[in-house]
């Protein structure tokens, strides 16, 4: 497991002394991790608040244009590494476009979210736990697809 690099070894005793203090047992130690993002928590070295990430990543294609004058070799690599995981049956954890029924409220909209990638494509839903504030705005994204989808004319 690829998160095994950041949770085993000596060097990594500080690590787990952090994850056991925030409740985690041994037994959930050994589990895969998805990766940690903390939207509210100063105190914990190396987390990043949501909303760096989030303008990190609106800005992340802007960089791309500038350096490459394109965006479509990002595009080529998420479907290279979709492909493979689905070809190896990986059964990985992909953040996948998918039709969402049922989470936070939204229904029939299509959005990245977390799901185990395997040889027949999406297997399952990742939960994500989110802040009320950031379902809303979650919520609030997909409304505004929903109508934009409603506008089109097929």
């Amino acid at each position: 497991m690829r998160s095994d690099l950041m949770k085993g070894g000596p060097s990594r005793a500080p690590q787990r002394s952090l994850l056991r203090a925030l409740g985690l047992s041994d037994t959930e130690l050994t589990r895969p991790f998805i990766g940690v993002v903390c939207s509210k928590s100063d105190y914990i070295p190396g987390h990043k608040h949501l909303g760096e990430i989030a303008e990190a990543v609106k800005n992340s294609a802007y960089e791309i244009i500038n350096r490459k004058h394109a965006t479509y070799y990002g595009i080529a690599m998420s479907v290279k590494r979709i492909c493979e995981v689905i070809m190896r049956n990986e059964k990985s954890i992909l953040p996948v476009s998918h039709i969402i029924h049922g989470v936070y409220d939204i229904d029939g909209v299509s959005l990245s979210m977390p799901v185990i990638v395997g040889v027949d494509g999406i297997e399952s839903n990742i939960p994500i736990n989110l802040s009320g504030e950031e379902a809303l705005k979650l919520k609030k994204s997909a409304d505004s697809l929903k109508k934009i989808i409603e506008t089109i004319e097929l």
